[in-house]
């Protein structure tokens, strides 16, 4: 039993005495209780971008034939269970292997930074038998990457574009 006003019955905002709402959760009860979280919609993201073809990220994604792996596909907590929790809310999912499909060993949480060196499009450098994109060697070897970049496109080795020192205010360097 329970008091409410007769306007509020009368316009239909109070349909019942609370027990509806305990039905309509007896109903529907929330699995896993991580409905609305980062994680969740990282997940429902991941889905989107692999099977529908009306979203912009399709073709990048489902459209090249990225798939996510059965056992994650309609089942959230094995999904979790793997990836856990992100370690801040500024990571997102990220394939190691950017041609590779979502499925376990090929999904963790990436840095925004982590994603822009995981891209197809990026200009990979391999130097002393180590491989690193562009932007990593640029930062490593204390180089601009517009520099690096410019030196590489000018025909320049390898060696010379990392390790020569820049020459500031030199329009050539």
């Amino acid at each position: 039993m329970t008091v409410v006003l007769g306007a509020n019955l009368k316009r239909g905002t109070t349909r019942s005495c609370g027990c509806l709402a305990l039905e309509v959760w007896a109903a529907n009860p929330v699995k896993h209780g991580l409905e609305g979280t980062h994680v969740y919609r990282a997940w429902q993201r991941m889905k989107a971008r692999c099977t529908d073809q009306r979203r912009d990220a399709y073709k990048h994604y489902g459209g090249r034939g990225i798939t996510v792996c059965s056992q994650w596909r309609d089942n959230f907590l094995a999904f979790y269970e793997h990836v856990g929790r992100p370690p801040s809310r500024s990571h997102s999912l990220e394939r190691v292997d950017v041609n590779g499909n979502y499925e376990p060993g090929n999904v963790t949480w990436a840095t925004p930074k982590e994603q822009c060196n995981n891209r197809r499009s990026n200009r990979v450098i391999v130097f002393r038998g180590q491989r690193k994109t562009l932007a990593m060697w640029a930062e490593h070897m204390g180089v601009g990457s517009s520099t690096l970049g410019y030196r590489l496109n000018r025909g320049w080795p390898v060696e010379r574009a990392l390790t020569e020192p820049v020459r500031r205010g030199n329009a050539t360097d």
